[in-house]
Parts: structure tokens; C-alpha cells; sequence
């Protein structure tokens, strides 16, 4: 038996039902977590109780915006994150997120802004640095491009993901170079 105002339980079973699959449930367990916690936030006044629920909400938030992405529903993915960002205005994690959000409702300058938030946080983010490198390759900035990637790879040299994005500069930019 759970008591159903108790918010932590609706996120230990809003995370079951992601792991299942089942990102609707999911989404619906975090919205009522987040309902909760936001009710417990307004009524506390000791600092260190609300600094506990504002992490709960930034975490509830960004979980939930994992829901919407599963689910296809990017814009909401992206108010999600907004509002964890409004926990946490510098968890680089949220800025990176968002920007892949963004990446996929094809607004590539959003989306440079949050990887690069999420650098000027971290600097040694090597998944935004990542996708920072990505995007300056969609917009033919090879250079920067290329720097950026050397960049992950020097942070990271197993990463697959960087190792493809610089293939694919140098792939880039020695196309470029035998059309002049």
C-alpha cells in the first residue's frame, strides 16, 4: 500500500513505467509527482527542504521531458526542460537535452545556444561539445567543426559517436577541397 500524495512513490513508479515502455503511464506518474512536490515546494519555507524538492522537480521535469521525447512529442520535451532549467539554471545535462530537442524540430541555431550554455557549464562536456561539433558540421563550419571533435575525442577517445562525427569533416571538408 502507497499513500497517492506522496510524491517520491509516483516517481519510483513513473521510472518503472519508463523502463517498461510504457511512456504514457510514465508521463502521467511524473505529471502527479511534479504536482505533489510543487505543492510540498510552496509550503515549505526551510531552505534546505526546498532545496530538496526543487531537486526532485528538476529531476521529475527532465525525466518527464524523456517521456515526451519517447513518445514523439518534442515541443513538449522542450517546455519540460525549460522548467527543470528553472530548478537548476546551470545542469548542463538540461541544456544538452533541450538542444537535442531542438536539433529534431530542426532549430539549429536553439540548439547551438543550449550545447554551447551547457559548454560554458561544463566545459568538459564531451556529449555537448559532441553535439556542438554535429552541428557545425550541418551549418559548414568544418573548421570549428573539426576543432571541437578533436576536442571530444581528447576528453573521451572511445566515443563512437565523436569518432563518426569527425570521419564525417574529414569526409566534409576533403569533398570540399577537390571541388575547388
Amino acid at each position: 500500500y502507497f499513500h497517492p500524495s506522496f510524491g517520491r512513490v509516483r516517481i519510483l513508479l513513473a521510472r518503472a513505467y519508463y523502463f517498461e515502455r510504457r511512456y504514457q503511464a510514465a508521463a502521467k506518474e511524473y505529471i502527479k509527482a511534479i504536482s505533489i512536490i510543487e505543492d510540498y515546494f510552496q509550503k515549505t519555507k526551510g531552505q534546505k527542504a526546498q532545496g530538496t524538492y526543487r531537486l526532485l522537480l528538476k529531476e521529475s521535469y527532465f525525466e518527464l521531458a524523456h517521456c515526451y521525447e519517447a513518445l514523439g512529442q518534442v515541443a513538449q520535451a522542450i517546455d519540460s526542460y525549460q522548467k527543470a532549467q528553472e530548478m537548476d539554471p546551470t545542469d548542463s545535462r538540461i541544456y544538452n537535452n533541450m538542444g537535442i530537442s531542438y536539433l529534431y524540430l530542426g532549430g539549429l541555431e536553439q540548439a547551438a545556444a543550449c550545447f554551447q550554455k551547457a559548454i560554458s557549464f561544463d566545459p568538459e562536456n564531451a556529449m555537448a561539445l559532441n553535439n556542438l561539433a554535429f552541428y557545425y558540421l550541418q551549418t559548414g563550419n568544418l573548421e570549428m567543426a573539426e576543432g571541437v571533435a578533436r576536442k571530444v575525442l581528447s576528453l573521451d577517445p572511445g566515443s563512437v559517436s565523436a569518432q563518426k562525427n569527425l570521419e564525417e569533416i574529414l569526409k566534409a571538408k576533403k569533398e570540399g577541397k577537390k571541388k575547388d
